[in-house]
C-alpha cells in the first residue's frame, strides 16, 4: 500500500518538471492484448513495472535498438510503469487485457 502512495506522489511531483527527455516518448499498444509492449524513444531508459499494490513485477533496460519488453508473464490487469532516463523519470499506467 505504501508503494502505491509513493508512486502516486512521484507522479504528482514530476508533473511540473521540464519533460524534454520524454517529448517523443510513446508506449504502444496500451492497452495491450499481446505479450510485448513497444517504446518509441530517443535514449536508453530503465522501465520498472509494479502491480497496483506496489509489488515489483519486472525491471528492464530499453534502448533504440531493443525497444520492446516481454510482458507475457504479467496477468491481466493494470500496472504502473516507472520510466527512468539519466536525468528524469515519469510514471505511466499500462493495462493488459
Amino acid at each position: 500500500m505504501n508503494m502505491v502512495l509513493i508512486l502516486l506522489m512521484e507522479l504528482a511531483s514530476t508533473a511540473g518538471l521540464n519533460t524534454s527527455d520524454f517529448n517523443k516518448f510513446k508506449i504502444y499498444p496500451n492497452p495491450t492484448n499481446g505479450n510485448k509492449i513497444y517504446f518509441n524513444l530517443t535514449q536508453e531508459i530503465k522501465v520498472t513495472i509494479y502491480n497496483v499494490l506496489g509489488k515489483l513485477m519486472q525491471t528492464e533496460k530499453v534502448n533504440i535498438n531493443s525497444n520492446s519488453i516481454d510482458v507475457s508473464n504479467l496477468s491481466k490487469g493494470m500496472y504502473i510503469l516507472k520510466i527512468n532516463t539519466e536525468n528524469q523519470f515519469i510514471t505511466k499506467k499500462l493495462i493488459k487485457n
